[in-house]
């Protein structure tokens, strides 16, 4: 193609314009071009194509598929579009890679524009204008053969135009230029964009019709002296301070190509002098020394590593992010090998990031946003380790774990476990596997008043329990027996929308976000329909006052009683989630919805720093985030305000209310650091993150007083509303908080959880046992005239999900009750009935005993700063009951409970450093010696045993006696052998907050 456009040059000169960076359209196509004028200045006729390098649209040069065009990109993109007002979340970036930092390019020298924009295009022939009487011709009928074999086919790098094969289409050719147009019926033929033929033969994603830059040219065999010369050049523009990947001026023969094929036998000498002047210009760590001895070894290895290392370091940035979206995670591993350039892009958090999430669909994570090895570890796990862990109140089956009435499992349970009837009190795995419908990798959960939704990585949504609680109540009615199962419902659609399966994609009904409410579910597709459930089908949503189909809904909130989403341009809207169907529509797909808007909530930034005008909506900002509380929602804006707005429906027609700012978390003195990060809540609490680490919470009271105008600052009276402001919580890396009717669970960064709050009627919402069970060794206080249990006063404790902890508890709370030395400690903390209450400091005191030696559980096994055996994606919360998403890493878990457990003699089995091989001492020069001969003498000797039938004999008695052993084991009571570190420990003896001592004979543990 280079070649055709240089004669096109030397033809006609008069008639190419090589330097005017754009043509234009402005001409009328019906007009020749005057002798002397550029074909730049003619119209293209319809169908013709645009070779203009300017406008908004894209241009073309050739029908001929890009590689971009015939291989998208593999992510799936989930977030919002890229004109939507909502970032994906508070604290990450939007989802694209538009959006990259991208680290600033060093360049030097002048900018030089791409020899491509000045590719030389023929001009249109002169054609006969058709008179007022003279119709116009008729195009003839073009094939992609040629005129002497009509059958054959062009070859892959041929961009003539084509020509006629039919006689009157071919006497009418020669007269009369012939518009081009696609074949439509046989398609061009693809080629592979690494192809060294055909349009793509080159390794810029260029226009195909473009001249190829030199830059892009691929040499398809091995050439030594080649690859020399074009290096020493890259090195002495680099040293110039110019462009190293600009090879416009560079030469295929030259002086150094010349001196390489000289020095016969002496290249390596040469090879090494490059070497050294690449790692001199580029700070590479190495010596002479090690040049020249690589460089003899392997000169041909030398020399085109030079190449690659100022190829891939002189590569713009922006290349790199244009192609990471077509790799997958083995392609990008792969690219990011090659040099060490392009391993510093290994674990680049933008590509990890946006890969699992278009992967597994997990919703934002603020507690992995920066940092790449983490997104990169998620990648890994996710598909293998994800498991779902719930507690609290199981009366609606809403837990998953089905229903028990009397008698214990299969598997055999104790007085410790913390689970009756209808709860749960520790943190329990749900059987995933065993549903009737595998449910695959879950990528999300939330929970509702009397159920747990999950979503899985293909989009689709379960439920255990019921939406509402009639459906609910009958989930539990039908269950009978002593191992009835709640099994998880797939949330349906209408049979006019099929569903998403794993071999299918449907974007109608892929579920990418959804929100949980009360008593209801809203769901948004992949195309940006609005789903809601009121009961296991789903109803697709469309507001009567608002077009969601020109509109974009950028993401959906389900509260107590209303449901709403946010509409880009629009703001939020509303409807109360019982909206009854209109006459006729019980059988409808859809339902028709009447919604309100909150006033001022349709603002969105300029983007061109202009101010905007003093409106409510200028005013208010752009919304940032929102939440549905009871009555009240809650949302922030990018001026870093806090806003209230009672969610009154209908709204009045005339003057409706503005939102109320919430001025309670602003600091008292001007704080330019002070920003408003996110914003998290449910049923009546709610908590504000800031950019410092501050987590600032509020209640209704605080709700109704900014409601009514009755809030102030001032008052120090202590029924006056405040932000409560908990010290554990402050700059401790807390990244999300799920909220109950009465208690609240805190997710740290590391992968814990904290609960705080209180435990109605025992069932077990905190996960750290029942009142009655162990959970006043975790410092769970019981009430005395009832069930339920409370923590202290902005007391936390950490949520364990290792089985064996639990039972270290419950032993540990056996030698508390049992009669003995520690029976007067055990009446302090242990709630009975007919005697006195707890001991409040004692129970305190023992609570952080064991939090504190909780923490040392991993010691030993997992490495500092290395993630635990059990991290917590999310965690959800809603009425009486928690649920976890947990990554397990149950190799780790099992290292760790081995550390745990003691060997026959007596000795715990902790003599092995399972995080690496520091226990292991350097052998002597002797040592390495003896060990592989005393090996082989083993070896000899047991193969000689064998052979005289003396090794069969001594392992006919090793089994007899196992067997004896075994049979002696099963006349003894209770069966169970194994022996912990914690067995022959007594119950802690502890000095109590006030300073007062806990009665008992043993030394007390400080």
């Amino acid at each position: 193609l280079w070649q055709t456009l240089r004669t096109l040059k030397q033809e006609k000169p008069s008639t190419l314009d090589y330097r005017a960076p754009a043509r234009s359209n402005a001409m009328s196509s019906n007009t020749s071009p005057a002798p002397g004028q550029p074909a730049a200045t003619l119209r293209p006729t319809p169908g013709q194509l645009q070779t203009n390098n300017t406008g908004t649209r894209a241009q073309r040069f050739s029908w001929q598929q890009t590689p971009r065009e015939a291989q998208p990109p593999v992510f799936q993109q989930f977030s919002s579009p890229p004109n939507s007002v909502i970032d994906e979340s508070p604290i990450s970036p939007p989802d694209a890679y538009q959006a990259f930092e991208k680290p600033p390019v060093e360049r030097t020298g002048p900018h030089e524009t791409h020899p491509a924009y000045f590719a030389p295009v023929a001009e249109q022939p002169d054609r006969q204008q058709p008179g007022p009487q003279q119709p116009a011709p008729q195009q003839p009928n073009i094939t992609s053969g040629t005129a002497t074999d009509p059958k054959k086919a062009r070859e892959p790098g041929d961009l003539s135009p084509p020509t006629p094969t039919s006689g009157a289409d071919a006497r009418q050719w020669k007269g009369n230029a012939v518009v081009i147009k696609p074949d439509v019926e046989k398609p061009a033929l693809m080629y592979n964009p690494n192809s060294l033929a055909g349009p793509n033969a080159t390794l810029e994603n260029h226009r195909p019709g473009q001249a190829a830059h030199p830059n892009a040219t691929v040499e398809p065999d091995w050439k030594h002296g080649l690859f020399y010369g074009k290096t020493q050049y890259r090195i002495s523009r680099k040293t110039q301070k110019e462009d190293a990947t600009n090879l416009l001026g560079y030469k295929t023969f030259n002086g150094s190509c010349g001196l390489m094929g000289l020095a016969c036998g002496f290249q390596w000498v040469l090879a090494s002098i490059q070497r050294a002047r690449v790692r001199k210009l580029y700070s590479i760590k190495g010596d002479f020394g090690s040049d020249c001895l690589k460089s003899l070894c392997c000169c041909c290895c030398v020399i085109m590593q030079d190449e690659r290392e100022i190829l891939t370091k002189d590569l713009p940035t922006d290349v790199l992010y244009t192609i990471f979206p077509y790799l997958d995670a083995a392609d990008f591993l792969t690219l990011t090998s090659c040099t060490k350039t392009l391993h510093t892009y290994r674990q680049d958090p933008n590509y990890w990031r946006i890969l699992t999430r278009a992967t597994f669909r997990i919703p934002p994570q603020p507690l992995l946003q920066a940092d790449g090895a983490r997104w990169q570890w998620l990648y890994r796990r996710l598909r293998t380790q994800t498991q779902l862990y719930t507690w609290g109140s199981n009366g609606c089956g809403n837990l998953g774990h089905g229903f028990r009435t009397t008698g214990p499992t299969s598997t055999g349970d104790h007085d410790w476990e913390d689970i009756n009837s209808r709860n749960v009190g520790w943190p329990k795995k749900v059987l995933l596997n065993d549903m009737p419908e595998p449910i695959g990798i879950v990528a999300d959960v939330q929970c509702g008043g009397w159920s747990t939704t999950l979503l899985n990585s293909i989009g689709n949504l379960y439920l255990c329990g019921g939406i509402d609680p009639s459906s609910a109540f009958m989930t539990r009615s039908v269950h009978r027996g002593n191992r009835a199962t709640s099994q998880a419902k797939k949330l349906t659609f209408p049979s006019a929308y099929p569903p998403t399966t794993k071999d299918r994609h449907e974007s109608s009904t892929a579920i990418s976000q959804f929100s949980t409410g009360r008593a209801h579910v809203l769901g948004l597709a992949d195309d940006g329909k609005v789903w809601q459930w009121n009961n296991e089908e789903a109803r697709l949503v469309k507001p009567l006052h608002v077009d969601v189909n020109e509109r974009v809904v950028t993401r959906v909130v389900a509260g107590w009683d209303r449901a709403s989403m946010y509409v880009n341009g629009t703001g939020i809207v509303y409807w109360p989630h019982d909206t009854p169907l209109r006459a006729g529509n019980a059988e409808a797909d859809a339902i028709l919805i009447d919604t309100a808007t909150v006033p001022g909530t349709g603002f969105t930034q300029s983007r061109n720093g202009r101010e905007a005008p003093d409106t409510l909506e200028a005013r208010i900002g752009q919304v940032t985030n929102h939440i549905l509380l009871e009555n009240f929602i809650l949302f922030t804006t990018s001026l870093n305000k806090v806003f209230l707005y009672q969610a009154v429906f209908p709204l009045p027609d005339l003057d409706p209310p503005a939102p109320i700012e919430i001025t309670a978390f602003y600091p008292s003195s001007s704080d330019s650091s002070f920003k408003i990060q996110d914003l998290q809540g449910s049923f009546r609490s709610f908590a504000i993150f800031t950019k410092s680490g501050s987590v600032l919470m509020g209640n209704r009271a605080m709700l109704d007083a900014f409601n009514t105008g009755t809030y102030d600052p001032t008052s120090t009276e202590l029924s006056h509303p405040t932000p409560t402001i908990i010290p554990a919580l402050q700059k401790n890396s807390i990244t999300s908080i799920a909220f109950g009717d009465h208690h609240f669970q805190a997710l740290r960064s590391d992968g814990t959880i904290l609960a705080y709050g209180a435990d109605p009627q025992s069932c077990g919402a905190l996960g750290l046992g029942f009142p009655e069970g162990t959970g006043p060794l975790r410092g769970l206080i019981a009430e005395h005239f009832s069930s339920s249990g409370t923590l202290g006063r902005n007391v936390g404790r950490q949520v364990w999900f290792e089985r064996l902890m639990q039972r270290w508890l419950g032993e540990m709370k056996e030698k508390a009750g049992m009669e003995g030395e520690a029976k007067a400690r055990g009446d302090m903390i242990l709630p009975r009935r007919g005697q006195a209450a707890q001991n409040v400091a004692a129970v305190t005191a023992v609570g952080d005993y064991f939090e504190r030696e909780g923490k040392k559980w991993e010691d030993g096994v997992v490495a500092e700063g290395a993630m635990g055996s059990y991290f917590v994606l999310k965690v959800a919360a809603a009425g009486w009951h928690t649920a976890a998403l947990v990554l397990v890493d149950e190799t780790q878990a099992e290292r760790s409970r081995q550390m745990h457990i003691v060997a026959d003699d007596g000795v715990k089995t902790e003599n092995y450093d399972w995080h690496g091989d520091s226990w292991e001492d350097i052998d002597s020069p002797f040592d390495q010696v003896s060990k592989p001969l005393l090996w082989l003498w083993d070896t000899v000797w047991r193969l000689w045993r064998t052979f005289l039938g003396l090794q069969a004999r001594d392992d006919a008695k090793v089994e007899a006696g196992q067997k004896k052993d075994e049979a002696e084991e099963q006349e003894e009571p209770g069966g169970d052998r194994t022996r912990y570190t914690w067995t022959d420990e007594p119950f802690p003896r502890l000095r109590m907050g006030d300073g007062e001592v806990m009665p008992g004979e043993i030394e007390i543990t400080e």
